[in-house]
């Protein structure tokens, strides 16, 4: 579920999850993926369904499986996750909504310039509260008093870079320690 980006396995969140699958099934033309988002369709949190998921990425039913297999799908599961959220970012390519959200910024401070990237998903339920905090964010920098579009806009990247590297500091984004992340 953390692979999916999804918070919890409350009864809302795997609603969201399904959906999602819904939105981007038979979007991608790869049947080891489109057998990983059916399942993902009827995703429930327990056993049974992960045992499925298990099955699909390694080929093998679960209670034919070896130790060899039990490591192996951990790493199928997260590549096919991985691939299942690269999917959604192109599920405007048949006319779907987007579900997920990819950000990009070029940062320089002190001399050096460093690309930070993250994807993120923002489920249907959250975009209310995006425009609004986006809105809110907005009516800050429009009351501050600052018209100078390229000072808005530093701001802007540097209070991103910030977020971008959470793990990390502004200072390791200066030396140059932080490189281009996907997370």
């Amino acid at each position: 579920l953390a692979e999916l980006r999804v918070p919890t396995g409350s009864p809302r969140a795997m609603q969201n999850l399904r959906n999602r699958a819904a939105n981007i099934r038979e979007l991608g033309g790869d049947y080891r993926l489109e057998g990983f988002i059916i399942r993902l369709e009827k995703f429930e949190d327990n056993d049974r369904y992960i045992e499925e998921l298990a099955g699909i990425v390694v080929n093998k039913p679960v209670h034919l499986w070896t130790d060899l297999e039990v490591d192996k799908a951990m790493v199928e599961i997260s590549d096919m996750t991985q691939r299942f959220v690269r999917t959604e970012a192109f599920a405007h390519v048949k006319g779907r909504p987007d579900k997920s959200h990819a950000v990009a910024v070029v940062v320089g401070i002190d001399g050096h310039s460093m690309p930070l990237y993250d994807e993120f998903h923002i489920a249907d339920t959250e975009r209310l509260s995006v425009k609004s905090l986006a809105d809110e964010i907005e009516g800050t920098l429009s009351s501050s008093g600052e018209e100078r579009r390229n000072v808005l806009l530093a701001a802007l990247a540097e209070i991103s870079a910030r977020y971008l590297d959470a793990n990390g500091s502004m200072a390791e984004v200066a030396s140059g320690k932080t490189m281009n992340r996907d997370r």
